[in-house]
């Protein structure tokens, strides 16, 4: 009966994390605006520096971020500050795509966005699909430990053991969409370097 309650928030709950997802992304798209970078130069020259081998993407950075963010997601389900932990995650989600595609674009024009579609977008929306659905059960969980008290959601969420896979599944996405975009960053900007610059 408790589990069904439940159920009944996950529209509330998904349109709460896709409109946290959406304002992240915006306020990158924004940032990337209001910055004065003469055509797009900088982010040109970080493609050329991808390109000539004096800069290679940090996989163990991109795992690091990814595997932080899903865990703090998962976390958040335990506790009342979930509420605030799972939506911040998911914008910092928004906005790092968001600011990366954007950068993309101005630096090459609207041509920028076909090399940036598989090196950031595929990978990254395959981490966030995993992601929004582990932050939309972590959100429930977080509301009724807020609602009927704390031992009463962690009895739930022990009840639970799909959501108890959510963690591991969302590590192993995060693994595939960093050595993705490592392993894609380099080849593709090489192409944008030799076709657009």
């Amino acid at each position: 009966m408790k589990r069904r309650a439940l159920r009944g928030d996950r529209p509330r709950m998904m349109a709460v994390l896709i409109a946290a997802f959406l304002f992240g992304a915006l306020l990158g798209s924004l940032l990337v605006s209001c910055l004065k970078t003469e055509g797009g130069g900088a982010y040109a020259v970080y493609y050329r520096s991808l390109c000539q081998g004096t800069y290679r993407p940090s996989l163990q950075l991109m795992l690091t971020s990814g595997l932080v963010c899903a865990s703090l997601v998962f976390f958040g389900a335990f506790s009342r500050l979930g509420a605030l932990i799972v939506p911040v995650c998911l914008g910092a989600k928004g906005f790092v795509l968001s600011f990366a595609v954007t950068s993309c674009i101005r630096a090459f024009g609207a041509r920028g966005y076909l090399p940036a579609m598989p090196a950031l977008l595929l990978p990254g929306f395959s981490e966030l699909f995993v992601l929004t659905l582990m932050g939309c059960r972590a959100l429930e969980y977080s509301a009724a430990s807020g609602r009927r008290g704390m031992t009463s959601a962690l009895g739930l969420i022990r009840g639970d053991r799909s959501f108890l896979l959510c963690l591991p599944l969302s590590w192993a996405a995060t693994v595939v969409s960093a050595v993705l975009q490592s392993r894609l960053l380099v080849p593709l900007a090489c192409l944008i370097v030799r076709r657009y610059c």
